[in-house]
């Protein structure tokens, strides 16, 4: 098994809003940042602390990948 699977990373950031239904979009949005070669903290640093202005941006992030 790769050494990377047997670690994990935790967050006590709020990333979504407790009120949108998009933690569908938050999981694609984090496996393209991922593939794109960006780790767990960069992602999360990357997202601002005001859900409402994040949620939109995690959506058209996904929603514009064809």
């Amino acid at each position: 098994m790769n050494r990377h699977c047997l670690s994990r990373n935790f967050s006590d950031r709020q990333l979504q809003s407790v009120v949108i239904k998009l933690c569908g979009h938050y999981c694609i949005y984090f496996c393209i940042a991922r593939s794109n070669g960006n780790d767990m903290r960069k992602i999360v640093r990357k997202l601002t602390s005001d859900t409402g202005p994040k949620d939109m941006f995690v959506r058209a992030c996904v929603c514009s990948q064809k």
